[in-house]
């Protein structure tokens, strides 16, 4: 194990400009290249089978499309493609410095590009098929990966993965994949090294790792653990130190910023790249070892051996990462505050965030009851969330659940239920019933704005027209607003009355679903809103309220990004941090020219 973790450092030390120059190369291709083609092909699938967009609620839809299930098959295997053009590159890079050889970077391009298009021959299809099993593994931990590059709620999603019982299928997946590894450690080495095809790279990567397989899957995941936590760990005391040190040098959050880029830029690359040149470095060292025991001769040179090939590749290694670093830092300093500025001057002056409060404010009282909505009203709120729902009887009753079994203690359904058995129900904290919409509307503050979401339970389908006739009925309509997780229901209730306003609640999107004529609004989980999405739909004149915040930092970098609503269940610390800011988030922004266009011109002084 010694041997092996010493070789593995000492293939990595004869070549890391190299490797890191290729990693470089390869991560600006799969980011520029690779993820808009996929995007294109998935966006323009969409178009074609008329589904225009993805979401939760057409979900069903696009798993049962023949061409939409081809193109995510067509992606899958352009992501594993491209995981291929990686390793190769990489263990090609590796074995050139066991040989104390160093490839150009074209070279290794090349070499890459020529192995990973060999394996989509037929005798080939077996290793596609397990670096298509590996692409989460291989991509969901890099950052600038395409699978990572993919705008899903990531951070959700791995709850999900890791409550019950979705947790046992990761767990399934994760030794399926251990196994698979740990089986044919070396598989990529007789593939790419030796030129072999599929089967024969896999059954000499089984024979020689015969009797040491759990030891050599072991020392690789305990080597990658040491490498990740000695990256991310001195990542962590680098930066920390060199911001105390910033700090003292300058005392502008600005400048410290500005200085602090490049540094946050070089970091955020190696801990993106080191932990693969790492794994790939020790399986290379198991692969040359193992030759070393069974004393089989280590492959010659598999490129041609180029003069000054070293040098060219520090000096491009040099002027790739500079040139990177000056984009970035010269995008983020000065071109994206001017498109920001062009993008808000529209909006800006009139732009606020408001509070909405999640249910009511549930501090002392139990959710969407009468008191929650009171005391959320008392708070000063701008907008009062519930949900609604009917009772087997068709009255609109607010209650968020399908059951009453969390916060009534009775396990059934709204739609089993008539209204005088709901009636007969009591909160635990202050003894109330779920209230019916038209008690909400006409008992609590009649200047209160409500924003009211229309549950799609599947046993409501005239939900809509009915909440219209008691808004109607309640002339109520000029405060409330719509939203709902079904867009069948906001085009039902956007016929009703064209002129209220009506959000599409989101968890995730892909697709043009900005467009969306029937939503004025989007309301949107807070794992799935960044920069981005929130610009796109403000360039489209679409609001946009996330859910659901309750984290301070999380607040404060929303109300940064512009967002229009806070839904949170905290509506005083919202309030408290919006109080705090005397300026909307672009004015820090928008100062200074906006200062000397509307600053008055100085007169001169008579006496001076």
């Amino acid at each position: 194990m010694k041997g092996i973790l010493k070789r593995a450092f000492s293939l990595v030390r004869g070549g890391w400009k190299t490797l890191f120059l290729f990693e470089i190369l390869f991560r600006l291709f799969a980011a520029f290249i690779v993820f808009p083609a996929c995007q294109w092909l998935f966006n323009s699938c969409l178009r074609w089978t008329g589904l225009n967009y993805l979401t939760a609620e057409n979900l069903g839809r696009f798993l049962t499309d023949p061409l939409m299930l081809a193109c995510s098959a067509a992606i899958h295997v352009a992501f594993a493609l491209t995981t291929t053009i990686e390793v190769t590159g990489l263990v090609t890079c590796l074995h050139a410095a066991e040989l104390h050889g160093t490839p150009t970077i074209v070279q290794l391009i090349r070499e890459g590009l020529r192995d990973a298009a060999r394996i989509l021959r037929p005798r080939n299809l077996l290793l596609l098929l397990f670096m298509a099993f590996l692409v989460p593994i291989a991509q969901l931990p890099t950052n600038t990966s395409p699978l990572r590059l993919i705008h899903l709620p990531w951070r959700a999603l791995a709850e999900y993965a890791l409550s019950f019982p979705y947790v046992l299928a990761v767990a399934a997946y994760l030794a399926a994949a251990l196994a698979a590894v740990g089986l044919a450690m070396c598989a990529f080495q007789y593939y790419a090294l030796e030129n072999r095809d599929a089967g024969s790279a896999v059954r000499k990567a089984l024979g020689m790792s015969r009797g040491v397989r759990l030891r050599g899957l072991c020392g690789l995941i305990a080597w990658v653990a040491v490498v990740c936590a000695a990256v991310f760990g001195g990542s962590a005391l680098l930066t920390a130190g060199l911001e105390t040190l910033i700090g003292r040098i300058a005392d502008d959050l600005n400048a410290q910023y500005r200085i602090m880029l490049p540094f946050n830029i070089v970091l955020s690359f190696v801990k993106s790249a080191l932990p693969s040149i790492a794994a790939y470095a020790y399986i290379s060292a198991v692969y040359y070892c193992r030759k070393a025991r069974m004393g089989e001769p280590v492959p010659a040179q598999t490129l041609p051996v180029r003069k000054n090939a070293r040098r060219m590749n520090a000096v491009t290694f040099y002027a790739v990462a500079a040139l990177c670093v000056a984009a970035v830092v010269l995008y983020d300093t000065a071109l994206r505050p001017a498109l920001v500025r062009m993008n808000a001057l529209e909006y800006v002056a009139g732009s606020s965030t408001l509070v909405v409060a999640h249910r009511g404010y549930t501090e002392e009282a139990d959710e969407n009851t009468i008191t929650a909505f009171r005391a959320a009203i008392d708070l000063g709120v701008d907008y009062v969330e519930l949900d609604v729902q009917q009772t087997a009887d068709g009255v609109v009753v607010v209650t968020h659940d399908n059951t009453f079994r969390r916060v009534f203690g009775v396990d059934r359904f709204v739609w089993e239920m008539n209204y005088e058995e709901v009636r007969e129900l009591s909160s635990p904290l202050t003894g109330e019933c779920p209230p019916t919409l038209y008690e909400v509307l006409t008992l609590c503050d009649p200047t209160a704005n409500f924003l009211i979401e229309l549950k799609n339970n599947g046993h409501n389908p005239d939900l809509a027209s009915a909440v219209y006739e008691i808004l109607t009925e309640c002339q109520c309509l000029d405060r409330c607003a719509i939203q709902s997780p079904s867009y069948r229901m906001l085009r039902e209730f956007k016929q009703l009355s064209p002129d209220t306003r009506c959000g599409y609640i989101l968890s995730f999107a892909l697709g043009e679903y900005a467009t969306l004529s029937a939503a004025d609004f989007f309301s949107i989980d807070y794992d799935f809103t960044n920069e981005s999405v929130v610009n796109m739909l403000h360039r489209q004149d679409k609001d946009v309220f996330v859910w659901t915040v309750n984290d301070e930092a999380r607040m404060e970098w929303l109300i940064s990004l512009g967002v229009d609503g806070i839904i949170t269940d905290n509506a005083p610390l919202a309030k408290t941090l919006l109080l705090a800011t005397d300026v909307s988030p672009l004015d820090e922004i928008l100062a200074e020219p906006l200062e000397a266009v509307v600053a008055p011109v100085p007169t001169p002084d008579p006496a001076g």
